[in-house]
């Protein structure tokens, strides 16, 4: 099956916020935040830097697209309205399974056929 077959593609998550409504969402890095219509004010994951805990603010509006560089928590705030899509990237595999497709163990862990 291709890498980019329909399966391995994320849905986007369409976000409906009336004015002074806000959402927290948890995001994988390369995800795409896209305001359709409206004003919205973006909050990144929290971040360490210089000894002191930063958050990034952005403000967006209708046809801006924003990608999201770091794992974590982020929160969406609607000025007035704003129709937003969220495509979230595919979580990677973790160190274990990459391990596992590389060196294909399967094999030895399955009984033989006859024992049970």
């Amino acid at each position: 099956m291709p890498a980019d077959s329909a399966a391995s593609r994320p849905i986007p998550q369409t976000i409906s916020l009336r004015g002074g409504q806000s959402l927290r969402l948890s995001a994988t890095p390369g995800s795409v935040l896209h305001v359709a219509a409206g004003r919205a004010r973006l909050h990144t994951a929290p971040a360490w830097l210089a000894q002191s805990i930063h958050q990034a603010q952005h403000r967006l509006v209708a046809g801006d697209v924003y990608r999201i560089e770091t794992a974590g928590w982020i929160v969406v705030e609607s000025e007035a309205g704003a129709e937003l899509t969220l495509r979230q990237a595919p979580a990677r595999p973790g160190r274990v399974a990459r391990l596992l497709v590389r060196w294909p163990v399967w094999g030895l862990l399955r009984r033989p056929a006859g024992r049970g």
